[in-house]
Parts: structure tokens; sequence; C-alpha cells
């Protein structure tokens, strides 16, 4: 603190800075703030260049850029959740898995798992109950409607039930190895990973519910009057083999269904595109449908707009009383 001297080098998307990637991204949802964006995008496209290693994430050092450790930690199981809110499904869903099967391996997800040894961190064996894995699995499913993420869901609660439980509520783990339970259970395994859970198979009352969740599990209302402005422009990467920022391409995120008023925005304005090359020869009005797959924009009931998580558009059009579709590129 006197210096401002690092004394560590070794950096990571775990434990000590997770909460910086998930609340650069999700300030900037609440607020509009495009300089948060712009660190964000700058974050992220560093983790991918430096931390990924095929589905792993490792770690690194900040001067050389250089893998230091190794390590799959519990803590990092929130980022194919961040992944999701972000549009970069594809890679989050590789993550994942890789996740999934650790639980799988061991029956809990262990606090430390060396990756390069392929076994189990020698003093770090304990779960403590924690709700990553759970959230990034409630964040899949809603993104994708795989049934699959159900069935990770179930795997996760029948092991808590079956290791974990007591009398009392449910019971941290000492060591994976023995499932030998402690006398503690953390507060976030009923305000996350029960909520996550209970989310994943009960999304009721998410429609039309906008609100976005803290890293702690608390919902905050995403409102316009918070926000500072729309952001200029708002194009993630097409991140899920990045390598070059120079070769990066341009595509949506799935974040933009808390923004209806840029999604309509955005429709009213290749809608008058459309209109003055004649594709379309009326307008009537447009409206903006929140999907958890795709946004929908219906203009009326023979022309449809469909925004994919790329920035794709398909207009379905009619001319001279002839039907037609067309492919827009709107990245």
């Amino acid at each position: 603190m006197e210096t401002g001297e690092w004394i560590e080098h070794s950096s990571g998307i775990g434990a000590g800075v997770d909460s910086f990637y998930e609340y650069l991204f999700k300030a900037h949802i609440l607020f509009g703030k495009e300089d948060l964006w712009r660190m964000f995008h700058s974050a992220y496209l560093a983790v991918q260049k430096y931390f990924r290693h095929g589905p792993w994430d490792h770690e690194a050092d900040m001067r050389t850029g250089k893998a230091t450790y190794w390590q799959l930690t519990s803590l990092q199981a929130f980022w194919p959740g961040l992944q999701v809110l972000v549009g970069d499904i594809a890679a989050a869903n590789t993550s994942h898995c890789e996740f999934v099967y650790v639980w799988k391996k061991f029956g809990v997800l262990p606090e430390r798992y060396l990756l390069d040894h392929q076994m189990l961190h020698p003093t770090e064996k304990y779960y403590p109950l924690r709700p990553e894995l759970a959230e990034s699995t409630f964040y899949l499913y809603q993104a994708t409607k795989d049934p699959w993420y159900m069935e990770v869901g179930e795997t996760i609660v029948n092991s808590l039930n079956s290791y974990t439980k007591v009398e009392g509520g449910f019971a941290s783990i000492r060591d994976v190895t023995t499932m030998q339970t402690e006398d503690h259970m953390h507060s976030f395994f009923l305000a996350e990973t029960c909520k996550y859970l209970y989310l994943l198979f009960d999304d009721s009352f998410l429609v039309d519910w906008n609100h976005i969740f803290t890293t702690e599990g608390h919902p905050l209302p995403v409102l316009s009057a918070w926000q500072d402005r729309l952001p200029e422009i708002y194009i993630p990467s097409n991140w899920t083999y990045v390598k070059d920022e120079k070769k990066t391409k341009r595509s949506s995120a799935m974040s933009l269904q808390v923004w209806p008023a840029l999604m309509q925005d955005m429709a009213n304005n290749w809608l008058r595109a459309l209109a003055m090359s004649r594709m379309l020869k009326a307008i009537t009005s447009v409206s903006v449908m929140k999907s958890v797959e795709l946004t929908q924009l219906a203009v009326d009931e023979d022309h449809v707009l469909f925004f994919t998580s790329r920035l794709h558009c398909t207009v379905n059009y009619s001319r001279n009383r002839r039907k037609y579709t067309g492919q827009v590129d709107l990245s």
C-alpha cells in the first residue's frame, strides 16, 4: 500500500479478481457507460489470449504473459455464466463441460484441481458449497434451453443431497476424497447455490423480469433512468477462439435483451434502410418482444425480423404479391 508495487504477478479469472470482470460488465449493463464496456472488452480479450488453453483457463504472469499455475479453482466456475451474458456461448459451453467433468469425477467440485497433473491440490481438497457451477448452468440453460443443463442441475442436486445434507441443513465438505463434512454452512449456499438451482428448474417468474444478479446473487433492476446513455456501439467480438485482436469479428450479446430501447433503435434504423431499398413498401409498427434465445421484432404478419446472437437478420418480405426471405448481416 505504501509503494503501490505488485507483490504477486500471477493473474487469472479466479479468486481475488473474479468479481472485477463480473462487475465491469454488469455495471455497464446497469448504467450504460461505454468506458466500462471498453475496459471489459480489453480485459476479456487479454483473458482469451493469455489464459485460455483449450477448454481451460490457467494463470499467467502479468509482465510476460507466460503461464504460471495450471490449475482449476471452484471460483472460476462463474466464468461460463459471464460468457453467456456477453454472448460468447460456444466458449461458455466448452468451459462449463470441463467443470462438470471435474464435478462428476469427485462427486462435487474441489476448491483446486491441478490441470497439469490431473489431480487434486494436496491442501485444498474441500468443497464449501460454492454456487458458481450452478450459476453458470442456469445461465447456459437460459441461453440454449438445452435439457442437458437441467440434467447437470439434477446431478448437482443429487450430490448435495447425498454428500452434504445433514440434520441442521447442508454442511461443507472438508475432503472430497472422503466426503468428510464440517460443522459449517456458508450463507452463500442459501443466497446463491439454492437460488440458481431453483431458477434452473422453475424460471416462470423471470418472464418480463428485467434484473441482473450481483456476484452475491442479489437482484438489481435494470432501469432506463439509471442509464448514463446508450452506448454508441455495442459490438462484442466473436471471442470463442480469439488469438489476434485485429482479426476479431463483431457479434451481439445476449445482454442486449436488457436494452429494449437499443434494440428498438436498431430495428427502426434497419427498417428505414429496408424501406428505402423498396424491400418493404409500408411499415406499420415495431415492437420488441424479449426472448431468451433471440429477440423478435414484429413489423406485421408478413415482415418479421429475427436478430440472432451474431447480429444476422432474417427478413421475410413480399414484393409483387410474392414472398421472399433475405439475409442481412448487421455486423
